[in-house]
């Protein structure tokens, strides 16, 4: 009940909620991963009422896994460019290959389809546009001859889920109770955690799992433990027809990270 309280006082103290915030990292088949130059920082809520310690950034965002993509955007890509940035195709000249490989398990990929040049072929078009939502997937694109780039999508649906408090709400809700688990961590020692959830069609969360470690077993059971009993519900996610469909998001938290 104190709980309950605590989030709806919240709510009314900080009328303007955040966005969902979107990391964009390139990474490799062994998930080393390195900063893009078009990386869009997570967007934290912060919040602080009483004088505790915060390191910067502990709740990174909520999410999908990489960049999203919705279904609509990929009926209508037929070339390699559809994927890149401007900035990065003003130094394209040519394309010499593009795959696609699709993501598993947050960091397993399969060996992926080929197709030289700028075109994809019908293999990959098929493949992308009976994708189910929240696949995750990356295009490598090899250009010049010597330039290679990895953006990483997740396919989400036309309208996103949203939490109905607020993703401000939720943010200082999670770090007003873990405080303790956060006072005791070692920041030198923080990873990049991550936490899966789907937001069912009724509007609950189900499907919890911890799939990265911030590093401190404390800390990670405790976010597991806040978000398995959050208050309030969830608005659910449509597809382009107005149904309502279940999508995937990821709880970022510790540092940024993949």
């Amino acid at each position: 009940m104190k709980i309950s309280i605590l989030l709806l006082s919240t709510m009314f103290l900080f009328l303007a909620s955040t966005q969902i915030g979107v990391g964009y990292y390139a990474t490799d088949q062994k998930m080393s991963c390195k900063k893009q130059d078009d990386f869009i920082m997570l967007t934290p809520f912060q919040a602080s009422i009483k004088e505790e310690k915060r390191i910067a950034h502990i709740f990174q965002g909520l999410s999908p896994r990489f960049n999203p993509i919705k279904r609509s955007q990929l009926i209508t890509a037929f070339s390699a460019r559809t994927f890149l940035k401007e900035e990065h195709l003003n130094d394209v000249n040519s394309f010499d290959q593009t795959t696609l490989k699709l993501i598993s398990n947050d960091k397993d990929y399969s060996e992926g389809i080929s197709n030289y040049g700028e075109m994809l072929s019908k293999e990959q078009l098929s493949q992308l546009n009976n994708l189910p939502l929240s696949s995750n997937f990356v295009v490598e694109i090899r250009a010049n001859g010597y330039h290679n780039y990895t953006p990483h999508f997740t396919l989400i649906p036309e309208v996103q889920a949203e939490y109905s408090l607020g993703l401000g709400a939720l943010f200082d809700y999670l770090r007003t109770n873990s405080q303790d688990e956060i006072d005791q961590l070692d920041e030198d020692r923080l990873g990049p955690g991550r936490l899966y959830l789907t937001v069912g069609t009724d509007g609950k969360l189900k499907d919890l799992k911890l799939w990265n470690s911030s590093r401190d077993e404390a800390f990670d059971e405790r976010v597991l433990e806040l978000m398995g009993t959050l208050p309030g519900d969830w608005k659910p996610a449509e597809d382009a027809k107005g149904n309502k469909v279940e999508q995937e998001l990821v709880l970022f938290f510790g540092i940024i990270g993949c």
